[in-house]
């Protein structure tokens, strides 16, 4: 009987019930999180709810409570290379802009989002440090299978006071990334980073992102 309350009152702890309906199972997630009992960084790679990476309701959890500094988005099993993202966000006079929601979304290593870009498996929500710095811990994403467009990694920022900033990262030894491709980089406002291998093995990438001011009418 003791058990069976345990599973009943923690289920992150436990595992779900299989036969509880997705709705069941997100109400207490997102119980479990509000209550403190899990945090984000643990439900984003738990294989336990990757199958929920594309309901809104289960963004919405990981978009209201993102952790500050790092970030990782994919689990120890995720196919791929991995990849570590230091990227910092500042305001237009270079000064930095602390407390950011960065939200990242990307391909796997076949170049597949999942249901759709919109609802990537692959995604996490992370705000920047006090010095408007963030880390991202994920695998080298594919491109799109059977195009021609270069491997990236999405980027959304949001800041109280500024525009937001919708941007993408590629890669400078991607053999995707022909003269049309550093066009369009170029003139989206796109970086183009160097990836470097680590002493841990894993590549490593550096990018900032620079904000405008709001508009105000």
């Amino acid at each position: 009987m003791l058990l069976k309350a345990l599973l009943i009152a923690s289920p992150f702890l436990f595992g779900s019930d299989p036969l509880d309906d997705d709705a069941d199972r997100l109400a207490r997630l997102r119980d479990d999180v509000d209550r403190g009992r899990a945090t984000t960084r643990e439900v984003l790679i738990d294989p336990r709810y990757a199958d929920l990476h594309a309901e809104d309701a289960f963004r919405g959890l990981i978009r209201r409570h993102p952790p500050v500094g790092k970030i990782r988005i994919v689990g120890e099993s995720e196919p791929g290379t991995p990849l570590e993202i230091d990227g910092v966000v500042s305001g237009s006079a270079g000064e930095p802009v602390p407390g950011a929601l960065v939200y990242v979304y990307q391909t796997d290593e076949k170049g597949e989002y999942g249901v759709d870009s919109r609802h990537a498996r692959i995604f996490g929500y992370v705000k920047t440090d006090s010095e408007g710095r963030f880390s991202v811990r994920t695998i080298r994403p594919a491109g799109y299978p059977g195009e021609t467009i270069p491997q990236h990694v999405h980027f959304e920022v949001y800041a109280s006071g500024f525009a937001t900033l919708v941007t993408e990262i590629l890669f400078e030894d991607d053999p995707r990334l022909d003269a049309e491709g550093r066009r369009f980089a170029e003139n989206g406002g796109y970086p183009i980073v160097t990836p470097e291998h680590g002493k841990d093995g894993a590549l490593r990438a550096a990018c900032s992102f620079v904000l405008t001011p709001r508009r105000t009418s």
